[in-house]
């Protein structure tokens, strides 16, 4: 039972009332909630590019190296080779 200082039906009106202010309120912290949601996903998204291709430059960049050091190392040793015999 509820105790109201005022009538029954003022107070279902009060409380219908209420109701409808906190549904309200809750539909729209939803709809600024799933906002931001979609904001984190779409930074998260530019993230993983961005080291993607970071990670992507570095490896091209470490494979120019790798087969420069090659290629030195086999120009050595015909030299090598060469002035050997």
């Amino acid at each position: 039972m509820l105790y109201a200082p005022q009538s029954g039906k003022k107070t279902r009106e009060l409380i219908g009332k209420r109701a409808g202010e906190g549904k309200d309120y809750l539909v729209d912290r939803s709809k600024e909630l799933r906002d931001q949601a979609g904001d984190y996903i779409e930074k998260g998204k530019d993230l993983v590019s961005e080291q993607y291709d970071r990670g992507k430059e570095l490896v091209a960049k470490q494979k120019e190296q790798l087969s420069a050091a090659f290629y030195e190392g086999k120009d050595g040793y015909r030299e090598a080779k060469k002035a050997a015999h």
